[in-house]
């Protein structure tokens, strides 16, 4: 008879253990096999049954009681039906009732959502009192519930919660969640702001403490470029920052702009300063890449002045995500190996999880140099996980010593990890220099 060994049995008992506890907890002991619960099934014929898709008062108080039970249920859809019809309709200690029963859910994205549709209503209802209830939330939960709390008040009233943010930044700050979910909020109310009056947002942003100032004028000018790309532009251009907020507002732009017009995009970050083209055009070839990287490796090849390392490897990059062997062919036309080669590993990297033997051919055709040994690397990466040899094999005809020996040893700690005695004898021969081997197999030991 095959005997469980004694490590995987305790585990087994561990698992075990844990469930029954989470059941003896969650039911009455007494009650068990459980009795079966008001779920969405029944919610949701109610819902179906009355006028305007709403739960009868006696069915909303009892839905936010137990939302747990709601959120645990099958079918994803019928659910948030229920939560939907609940959260639109609750009063304040209805929603406080719910928070509580959401502490019963394990963390997933259901319960983040759910928790983000009640603060929103919650500061609906009273923007203020929604904030202080989130400060009596657990520390590592506040910035959220800020954050949810500032978003729903400013899409009602910018100029009121911006108002109250700036007032209670100092005193309110760890209440809130610490000096990140301060800036959250931030992020909140200039984003909502924005889409309302972003000349206003962009006022009150300039005169919040600079990293906070930072944050929100991405938000603003994330929100501007999407709905009028020209009019942001055209402010960016006039406003008085330092060097490196200049420079982060424009590459927000530019990721932006990209997303729907990433030809202009482009054209506008050619003709920025030197100091603050290089970056905006990163950002606007990049997204031009996702959406289209065959164009936008056109774009490099008519126009060499865009195509430097950045740039280059944000068009590979993205084109290796869909078709590798089409980017590795654009790669080896490109003449200059200063802005091909970081592009080569990550083209081969990517190729390489999804065709490690079609990688490996396309880099034994070619030429030695950085851009080769860059590929190898990425070749060598790729394949460590599931053939840790076949990685040290490849590490080893790296022709720059530097990168050699790093990732030779790389790979050949996982290789004797999982072969030692293979690994050793291979060590052992001679391939890579004695002292190599030596450290290699003295740690390995």
């Amino acid at each position: 008879m095959t005997r469980t060994p004694r490590i995987a049995l305790a585990a087994l008992m561990l698992v075990v253990g844990l469930f029954a506890g989470y059941f003896i907890g969650y039911y009455n002991i007494s009650e068990w096999p459980p009795k079966p619960r008001a779920g969405p099934p029944r919610l949701l014929e109610e819902l179906e049954k009355t006028e305007g898709n709403r739960l009868r008062p006696e069915t909303l108080a009892e839905t936010a009681a137990n939302l747990d039970e709601v959120l645990l249920a099958p079918e994803r859809r019928g659910r948030f039906r229920v939560v939907l019809a609940t959260v639109e309709r609750l009063d304040a200690p209805g929603i406080q009732t719910a928070m509580a029963a959401l502490e019963r859910v394990p963390m997933s994205l259901d319960r983040v959502l759910a928790a983000h549709l009640l603060m929103q209503r919650y500061a609906e209802l009273d923007p203020r009192g929604a904030l202080h209830f989130v400060e009596q939330l657990p520390t590592w939960r506040r910035g959220f519930g800020s954050a949810s709390a500032f978003g729903a008040w400013a899409a009602t009233d910018p100029e009121a919660a911006a108002a109250h943010f700036v007032q209670n930044r100092s005193s309110a700050g760890a209440g809130w969640g610490g000096p990140q979910a301060v800036n959250g909020a931030a992020v909140a109310i200039a984003t909502e702001w924005a889409r309302a009056n972003p000349e206003a947002a962009m006022d009150w942003a300039l005169e919040l403490p600079p990293e906070t100032a930072n944050q929100a004028l991405h938000a603003i000018y994330r929100e501007w470029t999407a709905a009028d790309p020209a009019t942001a532009v055209k402010r960016a251009a006039e406003l008085e920052l330092a060097p490196e907020q200049r420079s982060a507002v424009f590459e927000q732009i530019a990721g932006q702009w990209s997303q729907t017009d990433p030809q202009a995009a482009v054209l506008w970050a050619m003709n920025l300063p030197a100091e603050e083209a290089s970056q905006a055009l990163v950002r606007s070839v990049g997204g031009w890449a996702q959406r289209a990287p065959a164009e936008a490796a056109a774009y490099l090849d008519a126009e060499p002045s865009a195509a430097f390392s950045e740039t280059v490897a944000a068009v590979a990059g993205s084109w290796a995500e869909e078709a590798p062997p089409e980017a590795a062919a654009w790669l080896a036309t490109q003449t200059d190996e200063s802005a091909k080669s970081p592009a080569v590993q990550r083209v081969i990297d990517s190729w390489a999880r999804l065709d490690p033997e079609a990688a490996s051919a396309w880099l034994t055709e070619q030429p030695a140099g950085p851009s080769r040994d860059e590929g190898i690397v990425g070749l060598s990466n790729a394949v460590l996980g599931s053939d840790p040899e076949a990685a040290t094999l490849w590490a080893s005809v790296i022709e720059d010593n530097m990168a050699r020996a790093l990732q030779v040893k790389r790979a050949a700690r996982e290789w004797l990890r999982s072969e030692p005695e293979a690994a050793a004898e291979w060590l052992r021969g001679g391939a890579v220099p004695a002292e190599w081997t030596a450290e290699l197999l003295a740690n390995g030991q």
